[in-house]
C-alpha cells in the first residue's frame, strides 16, 4: 500500500467511517507550503481522500496560527511536527496525532566554531538553539543526552 493511500486510510478511519459509500465528511486540513505536506496535496488531487469517502480541503495556515484555527473548529486537522504538536497540547489545544508523514531523516544538524570537533567539546561551553519546543531544540537536547 503506498503512503497515500495509508493516509487516505488512516483519516477514513479516524473520522469513523465504516464504508466508502456513505456520505462525504468534511475535513479541513492546515498545511504550510513545506514541500514534505505534498502527499496530502498529491492524495487530494488523484481523488483517494474522495474515494475514502472524504472531502478534504486543504488550508494553507501560518504555523503560529494553525492551533487557534483548530482550536476555532476552523480546522479539523493540522499538518505539523511532533515538537510543535506537543506544545499545542500542552497549551491547551487538545489533539491527537494520527499518523506520522515523514521521518526527517537526515535533515539536521549542529554548526558549531572550528575548535569543537566533539559533542564533548561542548562542556562548559555555552550553546544556542531554537525555542525549546522546535525540532531544533528537541535535536540539540537528544545529542547531550546521548553524549
Amino acid at each position: 500500500m503506498t503512503r497515500i493511500a495509508v493516509l487516505a486510510a488512516t483519516l477514513t478511519l479516524a473520522a469513523g467511517l465504516s464504508a466508502p459509500a456513505m456520505a462525504a465528511t468534511s475535513v479541513t486540513i492546515g498545511i504550510s507550503g513545506w514541500t514534505g505536506f505534498a502527499p496530502l496535496t498529491l492524495a487530494k488531487q488523484a481523488g483517494i481522500f474522495e474515494k475514502h469517502g472524504l472531502d478534504v480541503t486543504l488550508k494553507k495556515v501560518p504555523q503560529a496560527s494553525r492551533p487557534l484555527a483548530i482550536a476555532s473548529g476552523d480546522l479539523q486537522c493540522a499538518a505539523t511536527t511532533v515538537e510543535t504538536w506537543l506544545v499545542w497540547n500542552t497549551s491547551g489545544v487538545t489533539t491527537k496525532q494520527i499518523f506520522q508523514l515523514d521521518k526527517s531523516y537526515g535533515a539536521d544538524g549542529i554548526v558549531a566554531r572550528n575548535d569543537i570537533k566533539t559533542v564533548a567539546d561542548l562542556k562548559g561551553k555555552n550553546v544556542a538553539s531554537s525555542a525549546p519546543g522546535t525540532s531544533p531544540y528537541f535535536m540539540l537536547a537528544w545529542v547531550l543526552n546521548k553524549a
